[in-house]
């Protein structure tokens, strides 16, 4: 079942606007359904259910890792590069 976002606020017992931002943060998606009287964003009843009932963590955006410049070398190498005869400028 499509719900408006002033069903699902009502499910939410909230707001339309905090309603909206609840869904995003729970990453559930909405369907357009277009532009015209009676259409727009509708979202699936289920979806929101299990994910309130799963308690969906907000997306979180992934880190990136730093390549570890020591990794893989060893004492002596690193030794090497630090004792090396290269001038800074």
């Amino acid at each position: 079942m499509l719900m408006t976002i002033k069903e699902a606020a009502d499910l939410l017992r909230t707001t339309p606007g905090a309603a909206r931002g609840v869904l995003e943060r729970l990453s559930v998606r909405p369907i357009n359904l277009g532009t015209g009287r009676g259409l727009g964003l509708r979202w699936y009843k289920h979806e929101i259910v299990a994910a309130l009932d799963d308690g969906r963590k907000p997306r979180k955006k992934p880190v990136k890792a730093i390549p570890d410049p020591f990794a893989g070398k060893s004492t002596d190498q690193l030794m090497g590069e630090l004792t090396a005869s290269n001038p800074v400028q």
